[in-house]
């Protein structure tokens, strides 16, 4: 059973945090597309990006819980 399905995140793109409800146990991929459209719909422009650890290892498979990203986490846009 999971303790909880989504969190509160701190998303960094550029010079922006940007706190948001994520959820932590669905594809990257997919969080990727969403995330994508989150930033269109705020005008903030990014290209192709990837989500990285605040250590820079990057979030490239399985979804944020597997990398530990929990409630009151911070990710980085790169």
């Amino acid at each position: 059973m999971r303790s909880k399905e989504n969190a509160i995140i701190t998303v960094v793109v550029g010079d922006q945090k940007i706190d948001m409800e994520l959820p932590l146990f669905i594809d990257i991929e997919k969080l990727k597309v969403k995330l994508k459209e989150t930033f269109d719909g705020l005008g903030i422009a990014v290209d192709n990006f990837n989500i990285a650890l605040e250590d820079g290892t990057l979030i490239n498979d399985s979804c944020l819980a597997h990398y530990g990203v929990w409630e009151g986490s911070e990710v980085k846009v790169v």
